[in-house]
C-alpha cells in the first residue's frame, strides 16, 4: 500500500503538528505502508539541529511563505485565506501532481494545520480522483482561535471547510468532541465517514529519555531544579523542591495568568512556597508575562527556562514531579493537545487548566489525572499547597492508559481507516 501525504509542517520543523505527522509516518513504514511526503523546504543549519526525526520518502518544495510575505498578507488582510501558507499551494500542487501522474498511490492523505493542506488535497482529488483522507488536528472555523477579520473571510473559510468535509472520502479527528461538533454542523453524510484517531508519541525517544534521566538520578548528578529525585530529602535531611513543568509555548488565548494568580494566592498562605516548589516554563513566554511574574513577586516560584532542544524538553518532562497543561478558556474545549500524550508517556501526574466540559477534562479524568477549571485560581492554589507539603494524593492515576496512544495502536487504527475507506 502506498500513501501520498501533504504535510506543510514536517521535520525538521519541531511544532506539534510536524511531530505528530512524523510519528505516524515512521510507524506506518514499520507496518509496510510506503509513504511519500510532500512538504516544504524548512531550512538547515544550527537552528534546525537536534530536531525531530522525519519518516518516509520526503519530497521538499520551495515556498514563498517568508516573514516579509506573511507580513504583507497580514497588512492587506488576506492572511486568513485560509492561512498565510496558501503561498505554498502552487509548489506543492506541482510536486504532488508529478507524483500522482507517475501512479502507484492508493491514497492521498492531507494534514492540518495549516488548512491550506486540505485545499491542496481538494484540488488533487478533483484532478486525479484518488481516495482522499483529510486529517484535522485542530478544528477549522470552529476553533476558538479563528478570529476572522471580516464576515467575508469567515464565509469564505466556511465554504472551503464545507467543501472539504463533503468531498473527502474520509475525515479524521483527534477527539470525539471534534467529530461530534462537525457531524452536528454538516450532517449524517459527514458523520458516517468520520473517524477518531489519537495522537501518539515516539517510544524510542521515551525509552532513551528514561534511561538518560533515571541514570542521572541514580548517579546523583541532578541540577538545581527540574528533577524528580529533588522531591526527596538530601543527605543533610533538608527537603528538596518539588518541580512542576509546563512544556510548550504561551500564545494568544493560552496564557500563564491562572498559574501566576494561583501562586500569588498560595504564597498568602505559605510565603516560603519558593523554598518548596519550582514551576518551570519551557518554551516561549512572551515578555509581558515575564513582567507579570516579576511584578507579582512570584519569580522565586515560577522560572522561565526558555526554548530548549527537543530532547531536553523531553528530559524536562521525565525530571518533573508534576506536569502542567494550559488550555485557552472556552465553554466546550474540543482541542486535544498532543503534548498531553507525551506527558502521559513519562508517567508523571498531570495538572490541566481547562474547561470542565471537553476533551482534555474527559481524557485526563478517565485516567485519574487532575483538572482545574479555567479561572479557578483558588482550587489551583490549594493543589500547589498540597503538593508543597506532600499531602496531594495521586495514587489513583492510571498510567497504563497511555497504551491507547502507543504508535503501534495508532498506526493500526489508521490502517483500519484506510481499509474502511477503500471498501466504502
Amino acid at each position: 500500500m502506498k500513501l501520498l501525504t501533504i504535510a506543510y509542517n514536517y521535520p525538521p520543523i519541531r511544532g506539534p503538528e510536524a511531530i505528530q505527522a512524523a510519528h505516524l509516518i515512521r510507524e506506518l513504514e514499520k507496518q509496510n505502508i510506503e509513504c511519500d511526503v510532500v512538504t516544504r523546504f524548512a531550512g538547515s543549519g544550527r537552528k534546525f539541529s537536534n530536531r525531530v526525526e522525519a519518516g518516509g520518502n520526503v519530497l521538499r518544495t520551495f515556498s514563498l511563505d517568508f516573514y516579509v510575505t506573511k507580513g504583507f498578507m497580514r497588512v492587506v488582510g488576506i492572511e486568513q485565506s485560509p492561512d498565510a501558507e496558501i503561498l505554498w499551494k502552487p509548489f506543492a500542487m506541482k510536486k504532488a501532481s508529478e507524483c500522482l501522474r507517475a501512479g502507484g498511490y492508493d491514497f492521498l492523505y492531507t494534514r492540518s494545520v495549516p488548512f491550506t493542506d486540505h485545499l491542496i488535497g481538494l484540488s488533487l482529488k478533483r484532478k486525479f480522483d484518488i481516495p482522499w483522507i483529510a486529517h484535522f488536528s485542530d478544528p477549522w472555523t470552529e476553533s476558538i482561535y479563528a478570529n476572522y477579520r471580516s464576515d467575508a473571510l469567515r464565509k469564505k473559510n466556511e465554504a472551503w471547510e464545507k467543501t472539504v468535509m463533503e468531498t473527502a472520502d474520509a475525515l479524521v479527528f483527534t477527539s470525539l468532541e471534534t467529530l461530534e461538533l462537525y457531524a452536528a454542523k454538516y450532517g449524517e453524510a459527514v458523520r458516517i465517514k468520520s473517524h477518531v484517531m489519537n495522537h501518539t508519541f515516539n517510544e524510542d525517544m521515551v525509552a532513551k529519555v528514561k534511561v538518560a534521566v533515571d541514570g542521572e538520578s541514580a548517579d546523583g548528578k541532578s541540577g538545581e531544579t527540574g528533577n524528580i529525585w529533588l522531591a526527596k530529602d538530601d543527605a543533610g535531611g533538608q527537603p528538596r523542591k518539588k518541580v512542576l513543568s509546563h512544556v510548550g509555548n504561551f500564545y494568544g488565548k493560552r496564557t500563564p495568568d491562572d498559574i501566576i494568580e494561583a501562586v500569588c494566592e498560595a504564597k498568602k498562605t505559605d510565603p516560603a512556597l519558593g523554598e518548596k516548589l519550582s514551576i518551570d516554563f519551557y518554551g516561549n513566554v512572551p515578555g509581558m508575562y515575564r513582567e507579570d511574574i516579576a511584578a507579582a513577586g512570584v519569580d522565586d516560584v515560577i522560572h522561565c527556562c526558555g526554548e530548549v532542544p527537543y530532547f531536553e524538553s523531553q528530559k524536562a518532562m521525565r525530571r518533573s514531579n508534576f506536569l502542567i497543561s494550559v488550555d485557552a478558556s472556552c465553554e466546550n474545549n474540543v482541542f486535544f493537545p498532543s503534548k498531553l500524550v507525551e506527558y502521559m508517556a513519562y508517567e508523571r501526574p498531570i495538572i490541566a487548566i481547562t474547561s470542565n466540559r471537553g476533551t482534555v477534562s474527559r481524557v485526563l479524568s478517565e485516567s485519574g489525572h487532575l483538572t482545574v477549571e479555567n479561572g479557578d485560581t483558588e482550587a489551583l492554589a490549594q493543589i500547589l499547597l498540597d503538593i508543597s507539603d506532600g499531602t496531594l494524593d495521586t495514587t489513583g492515576i492510571d498510567y497504563s492508559a497511555v497504551k491507547n496512544y502507543r504508535p503501534q495502536q495508532v498506526a493500526k487504527d489508521f490502517i483500519e481507516i484506510l481499509k474502511i475507506t477503500k471498501n466504502r
